[in-house]
């Protein structure tokens, strides 16, 4: 009976040290893990710092290039406002010039019709002889054509006939002869023309 006793003993010994080198095989397995997790742990926690120190350094150049922008922007503002004050000035002054010249122009204006109204006395066409007709001083005779035409328009005026009691050939005769007078006055009047 004590041998059974001891048989028993021995087998709950052996199956206690299985069970514990099975705890501490699980243990080991734990640790193991958790080392991996840990290096893994630190391996995205160094990952992380360094993203943050490279957002931290791309921040502060955006910074700076902001505020090189708003310098710029201020600088671009400060030349446009002078830049419209140099237009306005410019174009007050050519407003005033062109209202000076308007002035000068409205002034010469007043001036021009009185001189144009003494130059009409003296206008050329005041100068030129009135048109004459051939004749109309009532000469007996033919006249001779004047040195120049004025007119296109030729006035013959004809002298009373001399015997107006002949009758028959002689006013035949005189009209004939009037008739000649008249060709050649127009002839020499279209020729001098």
């Amino acid at each position: 009976a004590e041998k059974d006793k001891i048989l028993k003993l021995s087998a709950e010994i052996l199956r206690l040290e299985k069970a514990v080198q099975e705890e501490k095989t699980q243990n080991q397995v734990f640790k193991t893990e958790l080392a991996r997790e840990k290096d893994s742990s630190l391996v995205q926690l160094s990952e992380s710092k360094r993203e943050l120190t490279e957002l931290r350094s791309a921040l502060r150049v955006l910074q700076k290039e902001k505020e090189q922008l708003q310098e710029e922007k201020q600088e671009l503002l400060e030349y446009m406002r002078k830049l419209e004050a140099r237009l306005e000035k410019v174009a007050d002054e050519k407003w005033s010039e062109g209202a000076a010249t308007e002035d000068e122009e409205a002034a010469a204006g007043l001036s021009c019709p009185a001189a144009l109204t003494d130059s009409e006395d003296e206008s050329p066409e005041d100068m030129r002889l009135p048109p004459y007709g051939l004749c109309e001083h009532g000469d007996s005779g033919s006249c001779p054509a004047g040195p120049q035409e004025a007119s296109p328009l030729v006035v013959i005026s004809q002298p009373a006939p001399i015997a107006p009691h002949l009758s028959g050939p002689a006013e035949d005769s005189s009209s004939d002869s009037e008739a000649e007078d008249e060709k050649s006055v127009l002839m020499a009047a279209v020729q001098s023309g």
